[in-house]
């Protein structure tokens, strides 16, 4: 088994996704250390140190990945696994898609699905396709995802047609 990686390899991982997948298409602009802002007019962007605000036109979404957000002990008072305990919503909203689980402890898949049912789908059926699906609770052990501990995971996404054959094997 390999070792996990290094926070520094993490990070450099991140980077070369940014710096040599995303920024290139044009349709991805990193702003570092900066606080959204939700604002009547739309959303804004103030970075940290200079407290300089950046206006963000939205597109088409904003994609909201707080609502499920951990924290960093170097940040905050660290809490027992720093998942803040939310009553799920909606992930799709008109102008909004708020990353959740909707798939049993997937994080990475979760959002991912997501990604693809907002780019494919253009209807009403989202939020059928992809309902919240709230973390185990505490005292489970693992994330077996049996129906009594999970009831969403076995509906919803994986019965359509149009997400059935996603991801294509490569």
């Amino acid at each position: 088994m390999d070792e996990p990686a290094s926070a520094e390899e993490i990070r450099a991982n991140f980077d070369a996704v940014l710096d040599d997948v995303l920024l290139p298409t044009g349709r991805v602009r990193f702003l570092g250390s900066h606080e959204h802002v939700p604002a009547p007019g739309g959303p804004r962007l103030v970075h940290r140190g200079t407290g300089e605000e950046t206006e963000v036109v939205v597109r088409r979404v904003v994609v909201d990945a707080t609502y499920r957000e951990g924290r960093v002990p170097s940040r905050h008072t660290p809490s027992f696994a720093g998942i803040r305990c939310t009553c799920p919503r909606p992930v799709f909203e008109p102008g909004r898609v708020t990353v959740q689980p909707v798939r049993t402890c997937l994080p990475t898949f979760n959002a991912a699905l997501v990604g693809h049912v907002e780019a494919t789908r253009d209807d009403d059926a989202e939020n059928r396709l992809c309902p919240p699906n709230p973390y185990p609770p505490p005292r489970t052990t693992g994330c077996a995802g049996s129906p009594p501990r999970c009831p969403r995971s076995g509906r919803g996404a994986r019965h359509r047609p149009s997400v059935r054959g996603w991801p294509a094997p490569a």
